[in-house]
């Protein structure tokens, strides 16, 4: 082993034992093919032979961040796989600067068994997006931002959101999702794998969430309608994401665009939420509101946002609540057919007196009256065009908590 081999094999244990990584790294880092380290590439310039390629996923990592990083000067690519769930909040953040790199911002998150990566490939590996994606052969969708393809990472089905050159999002937007996506964790928002800039290609790598968004389940279009009992979970879920956002994140943060097509579901149709491009910090302890320019989806976004340009908790509040009153009816935002504005609909329901009335069609009768009344009342709070009456999302959780509970049993 030379004496550049040396150094990185001392790199590479060092990491090994700062994670209490188990795996057999022994040896020669940039040896024989068949001596590879697991999870470990290396360049393939005879002259200059170094580690380009670490893939820490399934390590279960914490900590701070190792000091050896920095010396993996030719790393291009460096990925960890988060573990799931955690209510907890980050506590400290580190960059890392790596010579030949464009940079990678490395987010400490102590206290729930992860490391979370923000890396920026350079121009000249622009044919490994085209191996995730298998040469972006499959579209999941489509939006202001661009495409977003499915992938894979080694066995790990992933989502690659490409950033078109004429996005209505921008790449500060962009930038700003991939940013904070890596700052915090939680079960109900979705997790990113890594984040990359490669010349004309700048995208986000995301876990795959198989069942798509939260639209395609609860329109007429879709032949088998979400139950009851499934319709209260991802409200649930969603609800919890936004709490965390609001309550368990210092300084909280605002979505700014929430809405069914930003509500993504995994196989069990839990759901986590996304595209945080229009998110905004509130910027000092203790500050109730941040004045900004108005954006979001019309239709979803918060009256009182609209006229005062102040964003609060409560504006998140209000476009949840038009999401609820989408998964209670069934009806689009805009009706189809009568071109009625859902919250309008649901009001004129409400004063004829019957709640079962707008409750979807679809199920056939098939859902717990008593939880429905108390979803609906609640959906009508978080819409007030008042935001001093809207509940906040640690209500909301409560609420809807109890109402799965008493139905279940």
């Amino acid at each position: 082993m030379d004496i550049a081999n040396l150094q990185l094999a001392e790199a590479i244990v060092n990491i090994k034992s700062t994670y209490g990584i188990k795996r057999n790294w022994q040896g020669d880092p940039c040896g024989p093919e068949a001596e590879i380290w697991n999870g470990l590439r290396c360049n393939s310039d005879v002259n200059s032979i170094r580690i380009v390629f670490l893939n820490l996923s399934s390590s279960g990592l914490s900590g701070t961040i190792s000091p050896y990083i920095p010396n993996l000067t030719k790393l291009e690519y460096l990925f960890d796989e988060s573990d799931e769930g955690s209510n907890s909040h980050p506590k400290n953040h580190d960059e890392v600067n790596v010579p030949r790199l464009a940079s990678i911002i490395v987010a400490s998150l102590v206290g729930f068994g992860l490391l979370a990566f923000l890396l920026w490939m350079i121009p000249r590996k622009n044919q490994e997006v085209l191996r995730i994606t298998n040469n972006f052969q499959k579209i999941l969708g489509k939006g202001g931002f661009g495409t977003v393809y499915f992938g894979y990472i080694d066995d790990r089905e992933v989502a690659v959101k490409m950033l078109s050159p004429s996005s209505a999002q921008g790449f500060k937007e962009f930038q700003a999702e991939a940013n904070l996506l890596m700052s915090i964790h939680h079960r109900n928002l979705i997790s990113v794998v890594g984040y990359f800039v490669e010349a004309t290609n700048i995208g986000i790598i995301y876990e795959y969430m198989p069942n798509g968004s939260l639209d395609k389940h609860i329109s007429d279009r879709n032949p088998h309608p979400l139950t009851w009992e499934q319709r209260l979970q991802i409200a649930l879920d969603a609800a919890q994401g936004l709490e965390y956002l609001h309550h368990g994140c210092q300084p909280p943060i605002i979505h700014r665009d929430i809405k069914p097509t930003n509500i993504l579901l995994d196989d069990k149709f839990h759901a986590k939420l996304a595209d945080f491009g229009l998110s905004r910090i509130l910027p000092t302890e203790g500050a109730t509101h941040v004045t900004t320019v108005v954006a979001g989806t019309p239709g979803y976004l918060d009256p009182e946002y609209y006229r005062s340009n102040q964003l609060t908790e409560k504006s998140d509040v209000y476009s949840f609540g038009v999401v609820l009153l989408e998964i209670i009816t069934g009806r689009n935002l805009i009706g189809k057919q009568d071109k009625i504005y859902v919250v309008t609909w649901v009001n004129d329901m409400l004063e004829k007196g019957d709640v079962t009335k707008v409750i979807d069609p679809g199920l056939r009768g098939e859902v717990d009256v008593k939880s429905a009344r108390k979803v609906v009342e609640l959906a009508m709070a978080c819409v007030s065009l008042d935001s001093r009456g809207r509940p906040d999302m640690s209500v909301v959780v409560s609420v809807l908590k109890q109402c799965l509970r008493e139905m279940i049993n």
